[in-house]
């Protein structure tokens, strides 16, 4: 047993607001309206169904936006591409 944590405990979390929040926000389905609502996640959803997030594009898409080196650089060349199609 741990007799210190390495942060202390919010207020919040000692009354138990946080747990009762969480049962709410799970009972009236809040969580997910907001995991779905979300600007980002809306992105992530429709690369995830275009199929963007596949393994043979997503060396592609790490190129674009100059996360692996290439012979040319960073990707220049294929970053305005991609860019000019709209999927980075």
């Amino acid at each position: 047993m741990k007799f210190f944590r390495y942060r202390k405990p919010s207020i919040n979390s000692l009354l138990g607001i946080t747990q009762f929040k969480r049962k709410v926000s799970h009972a009236t389905g809040l969580g997910l309206l907001k995991l779905l609502t979300s600007r980002s996640r809306q992105k992530q959803y429709i690369y995830q169904k275009i199929g963007l997030y596949s393994p043979k594009i997503t060396p592609f898409r790490q190129i674009a936006k100059g996360r692996i080196k290439t012979p040319l650089g960073c990707g220049c060349v294929l970053n305005l591409i991609l860019r000019s199609l709209g999927i980075c």
